[in-house]
């Protein structure tokens, strides 16, 4: 009724402004969903995101230590919707990059660094810090070697500390490594993300010509010692064909400490790559450590092994009682039959002359049993009520205990969903997850089962709840872990975040 009060005219009114006003709107785009080309000699501006811990929680502004600072200023530059969604705190940076160029580029050598500034850095290098660095919407990738085996991260750390010592170090020059793949086609869309912290989408230009595209983003670590005399001669930008040579001794690493000074510098290299543009994304969502989700699933297999022969043991228990149950019903059906009939050979023998009188009374009361509906008993009970005894155990305990299985089948994925939460780290196997999730079903099934039937031999006649928080209790068990992984192994959370959290 609603509906029909409202005039026509109306519509079209809104319909006009909604088509005039979208024209005016500018929205976030799917940086995933549109590539950037670039040509040769082409400036690109990195961007910096929080600095991030393995052991806290707590992410920092990138510009809450002395790093460089862009000549225009400290902006936002956060490029999409999610970014936001995810708290990212994406700022502009002076780290330049020019395409296909190869060279070395000083920044900037900072003031003296004070007490405050002396505490913040030693204490970001102890807690692990990570400094986030995006090019291309690419986060800067570092391999590392730890017992034979590559590991690769996403950043690198704002400096280092020696074991058994209180002298901290700071990363002072990096080694960046560009892969680039040249696009050859027409109608190559140059997507702009402004500086002013919108990503916006401009107007479709004509044919472009051919560019080339950012298909990954390296990162390696160097220590350098700089004579802040020598380098407080160079401007943002300059330092050109001048090779750095990384040092692993102490003597020729920056060390922080008041008063000093620190050179920030890096270096280039524009590699030319033969991965496409979709496919840049698979160097960090390649899956390491495979083998222990494999090593969760095999162990989920063995549970579901161990249960599976206790209920088929359950079943073959109670289906051959039942069987015997049913051949002793049978017995004594046969024996009632016989008495019976010798009982109504008996009754002939004795009373055939009161057959005259009972007639009547036997065809009516006859006739009422044929029409009344037979009488059906569930189960054989007697009418003798019998002592319920008391419990030998805490039925409760068995309920709690059960959760400890149906929880041992996720907690190593759970761990893995843990840490890419808070950690910011990706999580992409999603079929691990899915084969853990079919195996927590199963599991919580054949506990459900195994603790109904235990409760039924103890006589236990309020197991119908208990039944359901057999596997139900595996939700107590993943809160528990929570507060641990919270209180634990995060390391770095403690104080006044603590006690909100």
């Amino acid at each position: 009724m609603a509906c029909k009060l409202i005039p026509k005219r109306a519509y079209w009114v809104a319909f006009i402004y909604t088509v005039l006003v979208s024209h005016a709107c500018n929205g976030f785009y799917l940086s995933e969903n549109y590539m950037h080309t670039y040509s040769t000699g082409e400036e690109i501006y990195a961007k910096v995101n929080s600095l991030t811990s393995i052991y806290t929680v707590l992410p920092f502004s990138y510009y809450s230590l002395p790093y460089c600072k862009p000549h225009m200023g400290i902006k936002e530059s956060a490029e999409n919707l999610g970014q936001l969604l995810m708290g990212d705190q994406i700022l502009n940076s002076p780290d330049r990059f020019r395409l296909n160029v190869n060279e070395s580029v000083f920044l900037c050598t900072t003031s003296p660094l004070s007490e405050h500034e002396v505490k913040l850095l030693k204490q970001r290098t102890r807690d692990l810090y990570q400094v986030n660095m995006i090019l291309d919407n690419l986060p800067a990738m570092r391999f590392a070697q730890q017992n034979g085996i590559k590991i690769q991260w996403t950043g690198f750390p704002v400096g280092y500390a020696l074991p058994n010592s209180n002298e901290d170090y700071i990363i002072d020059h990096l080694k960046f490594r560009v892969l680039v793949h040249e696009y050859e086609g027409a109608g190559v869309l140059i997507i702009g993300t402004g500086e002013e912290g919108m990503g916006v989408i401009p107007e479709v230009e004509k044919k472009q010509p051919s560019g080339y595209e950012i298909a990954g983003f390296e990162v390696v670590l160097c220590r350098v010692k700089y004579d802040p005399k020598v380098m407080s001669k160079f401007h943002m930008y300059e330092y050109d064909n001048i090779s750095v040579n990384c040092s692993s001794e102490l003597d020729k690493s920056q060390i922080i400490r008041e008063q000093e000074r620190v050179s920030i510098t890096y270096d280039v290299e524009v590699v030319k790559s033969d991965i496409r543009w979709p496919s840049r994304w698979d160097a960090y969502l390649r899956m390491e450590g495979a083998q222990v989700h494999w090593f969760s699933i095999l162990n989920s297999l063995m549970v579901i092994i161990f249960l599976a022969g206790i209920v088929f043991v359950i079943c073959l228990r109670t289906v051959r009682g039942d069987l015997t149950m049913y051949e002793e019903l049978d017995k004594k059906a046969q024996v009632q039959m016989n008495e019976q009939l010798s009982s109504w050979r008996f009754v002939v023998s004795n009373v055939f002359y009161q057959l005259l009188e009972e007639l009547p009374h036997t065809l009516l009361v006859g006739f009422l049993g044929t029409q009344a509906e037979p009488i059906q008993y569930p189960t054989r009970t007697s009418e003798i009520p019998r002592e319920i005894h008391a419990r030998k155990y805490l039925s409760w305990l068995l309920v709690l205990g059960a959760g400890t299985l149906s929880f041992g089948t996720i907690f190593i994925e759970l761990f893995f969903i843990l840490s890419s939460i808070w950690l910011r780290r990706f999580y992409y196997v999603f079929r691990f997850l899915l084969v853990v999730f079919l195996l927590l079903v199963i599991v919580c099934t054949e506990v459900s089962v195994v603790l109904t039937y235990m409760h039924l031999c103890a006589e236990d006649w309020q197991w119908w709840w208990k039944a359901f928080y057999a596997s139900g209790s595996v939700a107590l068990y993943v809160f528990l872990n929570s507060i641990n992984y919270l209180f634990f192994d995060l390391k770095g959370l403690n104080g006044p975040a603590l006690a909100i959290l």
